[in-house]
């Protein structure tokens, strides 16, 4: 994966399991399944709330949370009311 296809990816609000399928080059039933433990992981481990419920989808700053990244390592920065807005990078 090049560093433009990943920047494409972050720069989306939600991420897919089409993207977690080129993200770590997995097949689809595999990426479901990942999907699906971060989301539990984060709900049920760690008690938290998630920014989007939807089958198949997770907030990628709920996707950051999981993985222990900060939103500004990849040029990301939380509005209000939990909404993702993209910086503008020079």
């Amino acid at each position: 994966m090049t560093v433009a296809e990943r920047q494409d990816i972050f720069a989306k609000e939600v991420l897919t399991i089409n993207d977690f399928m080129k993200l770590y080059e997995i097949e689809y039933n595999t990426a479901s399944k990942l999907l699906c433990d971060m989301k539990r992981k984060l709900t049920i481990g760690q008690g938290k709330e998630l920014r989007l419920e939807m089958s198949g989808k997770i907030h990628v700053l709920d996707y950051l949370d999981y993985i222990g990244a900060t939103s500004s390592r990849y040029n990301i920065q939380e509005g209000s009311y939990g909404k993702q807005q993209e910086t503008c990078a020079s």
